[in-house]
């Protein structure tokens, strides 16, 4: 999913570390564009084209207050284009324009798609991210898509509707498209998402009626070695927005070098991940995703195509990085812990005591400590080949807490408050995780505050069975939002949440995602984005938009 705040990430610089660099590595100072960057809109075609495809107003003022009671254009509404103007935008697009057919349509006897080994195949992937990120429509959580083509194995028990998903996409594999896309999104008054893989907890990258820039063609990965360039000289990888965590990681191994990329193989990089902020195994070493981009291409809301670094738009490139029961016995998934740039003694060392405790509570562990030269390697021996996806019967939220929570004067407090959610029935998964100053890398940006002082980040979700009827699931959404969380945000005051894996219900998703960043994100926002393109849950700016059924 790329950024919701202002702009559509299309290629990015990422700093790297490394002992050494491959011989077989490209040479750069500043280096240019891919190829497809150079496709783009010009003021003399978009002149001679349908005023439809027109760059915006760059000099509008913000009109986001004026557009609340102005709703955008759904299908069936008087002012939906016609099928003779999508036709038409699909020449312009050079025949790169998907209308939504759900994954699991062929379940369904409503569908003229209806087949039923299609079904079948569909139904025994629906649980891999891989079916999903190869959709141009498709996310891997579909609770908030309201659930209306889940695979099934009754033709006719209900209808596939496409519900929240975007009604067309745009396959982009060229900047032109993705101006295209914006300008007629804009001018039609369209509703705009932007989607690569669909791995996102809230769901951004779906949108009912919208039009959908799909980024998941853009591939490419370019090492270079030598980049010196505005104050920072090293090797670095630039990289298109649809390249995903397990592609770059082996980008990095092939060149001996190690990038911060997350823990999902299928996270995609240069998209929601790292403007969000994005988390790495590596954070406790070298801060964030974020802190290690050097510069970013990107299409603004207007359709102009930009670049954004220390000296060209700085102010986007500071936005852009960051700115988004009572069981009586417990059995542990224990997950793989690491102890990354320190040797096997060192870190067996540090974990024995921690091991001595566990076994003081009668928690008995075999541990098996094993050593990796590289961290591509290290990852893919202990992390899974693939998450599982696909579900709808959990709401996640979760909590960056700082280090004096788990001191004596807030530990116990905080351990009541995590205990109280537990024993209620949630899902606690936890990580000692922590952002590491970093001198070496781009740390002036928009991650959330709260992830500098962050020592613990707990993710908790509320379930429910797969029949539960609507009323049974929101009462568990408002317990996890209004009971659970409410005593982890009492225990905490000032921290915050992680926007890629928070509550979409999160009640103060300003201070909560974006810290005191906030009114700055919001000033840019508006200077930006004038008429509010980019919309998302949870996303800035958001609290001046509202949803209508009734569409007034």
């Amino acid at each position: 999913m790329a950024s919701a705040l202002r702009s559509t990430a299309i290629a990015a610089l990422l700093a790297v570390f490394a002992d050494h660099t491959s011989a077989a590595a490209i040479a750069a100072k500043c280096p240019t564009r891919f190829a497809w960057e150079n496709a783009q809109l010009t003021d003399s075609t978009v002149a001679k084209s349908d005023p439809l495809f027109s760059f915006g107003d760059a000099t509008a003022t913000s009109d986001l207050n004026a557009k609340k009671e102005k709703c955008r254009v759904m299908p069936g509404d008087a002012a939906w284009p016609s099928q003779q103007t999508w036709d038409k935008f699909n020449t312009a697009l050079g025949g790169a324009l998907i209308e939504t057919v759900p994954l699991a349509a062929p379940c369904y006897s409503n569908r003229p798609e209806y087949d039923a080994a299609a079904c079948a195949e569909v139904t025994a992937k629906w649980g891999s991210p891989y079916l999903h990120v190869d959709d141009p429509t498709s996310v891997m959580w579909p609770l908030y898509q309201g659930r209306t083509c889940l695979p099934t194995d009754d033709p006719t028990a209900s209808n596939c509707t496409l519900g929240g998903y975007a009604a067309y996409s745009v396959a982009v594999t060229k900047v032109e498209q993705i101006q295209l896309a914006l300008n007629f999104a804009r001018n039609s008054n369209l509703r705009l998402v932007v989607k690569n893989t669909g791995h996102d907890f809230a769901d951004k990258s779906i949108g009912a009626g919208a039009l959908s820039v799909w980024t998941h063609k853009l591939k490419d990965i370019e090492f270079l070695a030598d980049y010196n360039c505005r104050g920072y000289s090293g090797p670095a990888f630039r990289l298109g927005s649809g390249v995903v965590t397990e592609e770059i990681y082996a980008a990095a191994e092939e060149h001996d070098v190690t990038v911060v990329g997350g823990m999902c193989r299928t996270v995609g990089i240069a998209g929601g991940y790292s403007a969000g902020g994005g988390h790495s195994p590596m954070a406790a070493l070298v801060g964030m995703a974020a802190d290690q981009i050097l510069e970013l291409n990107v299409v603004l809301p207007n359709g102009r195509f930009v670049k954004a670094n220390e000296d060209e738009n700085p102010d986007l490139y500071w936005a852009l990085r960051g700115g988004g029961g009572s069981p009586n016995e417990f059995i542990f998934n224990m997950m793989p812990m690491w102890g990354a740039n320190m040797t096997k003694p060192e870190f067996t060392s540090l974990v024995t005591p921690f091991l001595d405790d566990l076994a003081n509570l009668g928690i008995a562990i075999t541990p098996v400590i094993k050593d990796y030269p590289t961290m591509y390697q290290a990852y893919t021996d202990t992390f899974p080949n693939s998450e599982g996806v696909g579900g709808f019967t959990s709401h996640a939220a979760s909590r960056l807490f700082p280090k004096e929570n788990f001191e004596a004067a807030k530990l116990g407090d905080t351990l009541a408050a995590v205990r109280h959610a537990v024993e209620g029935g949630g899902t606690l998964v936890g990580y000692n995780i922590r952002s590491a100053p970093n001198p070496g890398a781009k740390q002036d940006n928009s991650v959330n505050p709260a992830w500098r002082k962050a020592t613990g980040f707990f993710i908790l979700s509320a379930g429910w069975e797969a029949g539960s009827t609507d009323a049974e699931i929101q009462q568990a959404s408002e317990t996890l939002t209004n009971d659970w969380m409410a005593r982890w945000r009492e225990v905490s005051p000032g921290a915050g949440s992680y926007m890629s894996e928070g509550d979409i219900n999160e009640p103060d998703f300003q201070q909560a995602f974006y810290g005191a960043h906030y009114d700055r994100l919001l000033k840019l926002k508006k200077q930006y984005d004038p008429t509010g393109l980019f919309y998302a849950p949870t996303a800035v700016g958001s609290e001046d938009c509202r949803e209508s059924v009734t569409m007034s």
